[in-house]
């Protein structure tokens, strides 16, 4: 068993929330994409809430589209829940891959936790955090058994197999949440931009066998509003449990509403 990990919290939590939800025009043409509205809580505080839950004060975003409505919306938010926002401002989009670099070449930090800002997920962070004493991988990622798919990934070993891409191969999906190490940064191309860390960093890390991805299963609710029919679906979805108070989903979604609307 390796302890290299062993009790290592993550420095810090960065949101990534510089897209310009190209494939959600025209909404993105007037409202960030982290913004978007679901059942009146904006998709944002989804990964918010997670994190905060878990203990966690202080966030990293980056921005760039409709990047001043994005920063004040998180700051507002920011004061009445005592959380501190740091903004690293993309004049030019570095990637999911470029942003996570920089941030490590500008904070200094040996791990952090990323989330994507445009899911919707019930997953416990701190049960994640924990599943990653064991592992002496380079990431540990979350990821869905089912479709659109793109991750091959071995129950047996702990191990991603492969990234295909999504809905190219595989029966898992990754989720968007990932714990990272400092040393993800030496694998990825400072000569290329933007980079994306899926594409660019892990399915290159694992085809040409250069090191480990591990993973953790979640086994409960988690969709993405990345494109009009997967934003309909969720919203329908999500409208459907807050009008139940049956679902096992009901109190969720309701905490996470007090959480964006209660001081």
């Amino acid at each position: 068993m390796s302890n290299k990990n062993k009790n290592l919290k993550p420095d810090a939590v960065l949101i990534l929330s510089a897209g310009k939800g190209e494939r959600l025009r025209p909404i993105t043409d007037f409202t960030p994409k982290p913004l978007i509205d679901i059942e009146g809580i904006p998709v944002f505080a989804f990964s918010l809430f997670l994190a905060y839950k878990a203990g966690f004060r202080e966030f990293i975003v980056n921005t760039h589209h409709l990047a001043e409505i994005l920063e004040e919306r998180m700051k507002d938010f920011g004061k009445k829940k005592g959380i501190n926002f740091k903004f690293i401002r993309e004049k030019k989009l570095l990637g999911t891959g470029g942003t996570i670099k920089y941030v490590f070449e500008k904070f200094k930090f040996k791990k952090i936790l990323v989330m994507n800002s445009d899911i919707v997920c019930d997953a416990d962070i701190e049960s994640f955090i924990k599943s990653w004493s064991e592992s002496d991988s380079l990431a540990h990622i979350m990821i869905k058994e089912g479709k659109p798919g793109g991750v091959e990934a071995d129950k047996n070993t702990g191990k991603v197999v492969k990234i295909y891409g999504e809905g190219k191969g595989g029966n898992f999906t990754f989720t968007g949440i990932h714990l990272v190490k400092s040393e993800i940064k030496d694998f990825l191309d400072n000569k290329k931009t933007p980079l994306c860390i899926v594409k660019d960093g892990y399915s290159k890390i694992l085809d040409e066998g250069k090191g480990t991805i591990s993973f953790f299963i979640h086994d409960g609710f988690f969709s993405d509003v990345g494109t009009h029919s997967r934003l309909s679906e969720t919203r329908k979805t999500v409208s459907e449990i807050m009008s139940n108070a049956n679902d096992r989903l009901y109190n969720f979604f309701i905490s996470v509403k007090k959480f964006v609307y209660e001081d």
